[in-house]
């Protein structure tokens, strides 16, 4: 049976250097190699030399797709890329919570673009990178400017960012996203102190990229012009029908803004605000705008202010909405 093995998680195990060279040896010889698709190795503590001791082992294994190295406390990535020019054809790969250098992050996204290029020169049908997880890894401004500017080519899909503190800078090169990609739908924000202006920056490309439909700002980001900005700009794009703006303080939303966005979006299907501790007047004026929605289909509130205030306008918002299926508190 385990030659047909396609999915192999190993998360959370504390594998240390001596656990990857026990791991590297099954794996040199294990028949699953041309099977194997997804391996999980996240929340370990493999560092570098127990990444390279694994990955030079699994040279027979060109079927994986799924690579999750999130907090191994990784620093250098030579091996891995490495075996992504020879080896592997990865469509997902996770580095979340490594504390990479800004040469191992450079070295990462010219390698990225180098595969992207030979693929096309070579016409090839071979999958592509579809899903990056670069959340809370050092990325910094430079090369978030280099990555949004390589986007076209890399092709993501799915791109995950959050955490990295790219500030105002960082959202200008977020800001030409509707030159840069044709494929981008999903993009990860959240604590990278843009601020104000950053914010400014980052919506124009948001607007107008027309693939992006789910936006998701996890925490620590927006205050109240910030969410004015960010509101009012959604307000005139049609393009996300997915939004996520969760666990930010009482007094981070401009409710206006974002009350007006909800009641006029056409398009918004589904909305998580879980973690934002609305006033009782608040929360009275969010799920009134969302009773005015027409199209949200799914609504996520769960870990807000909920009390027999909130309960009754929440029985309101349910007989104004003729959209709304699926509620989390």
């Amino acid at each position: 049976q385990m030659s047909r093995l396609s999915d192999l998680r190993l998360a959370g195990l504390k594998l240390t250097k001596k656990g990857a060279c026990l791991l590297s040896s099954h794996l040199a010889v294990a028949p699953c190699a041309s099977t194997l698709s997804i391996l999980d190795l996240s929340n370990n503590a493999l560092k570098n030399k127990g990444l390279t001791t694994i990955l030079q082992s699994m040279q027979r294994y060109t079927k994986l797709v799924g690579l999750d190295l999130g907090l191994n406390g990784l620093t250098d990535l030579s091996s891995l890329l490495l075996s992504m020019e020879n080896v592997f054809t990865l469509r997902s790969l996770s580095l979340e919570g490594n504390d990479l250098s800004a040469d191992s992050m450079s070295a990462l996204l010219s390698t990225l673009l180098n595969l992207a290029q030979k693929k096309l020169a070579e016409n090839s049908r071979a999958p592509s990178l579809e899903i990056l997880n670069l959340a809370w890894t050092g990325l910094g401004y430079k090369n978030c400017t280099i990555l949004c500017e390589s986007l076209p080519m890399i092709g993501l899909k799915s791109l995950i960012m959050n955490g990295n503190g790219v500030g105002s800078n960082g959202a200008k090169g977020l800001s030409i996203l509707h030159k840069s990609t044709r494929n981008l739908q999903t993009l990860h924000l959240g604590n990278n102190k843009f601020g104000k202006p950053g914010w400014k920056e980052l919506t124009k490309g948001l607007i107008k990229a027309k693939k992006l439909n789910e936006l998701i700002i996890e925490g620590g980001d927006l205050d109240q012009d910030s969410s004015a900005v960010l509101f009012d700009s959604l307000s005139t794009s049609s393009y996300i029908t997915r939004l996520s703006v969760t666990y930010h303080s009482p007094s981070s939303f401009a409710l206006d803004s974002l009350c007006h966005f909800l009641m006029h979006s056409k398009h918004l299907e589904h909305l998580n605000l879980s973690g934002n501790s609305f006033q009782k007047e608040e929360f009275v004026k969010l799920t009134e705008a969302i009773g005015y929605n027409k199209s949200i289909t799914s609504l996520r509130l769960s870990s807000t202010v909920i009390g027999m205030d909130a309960c009754i306008a929440l029985g309101v918002m349910l007989k104004m909405n003729s959209t709304l299926k699926m509620l989390d508190l």
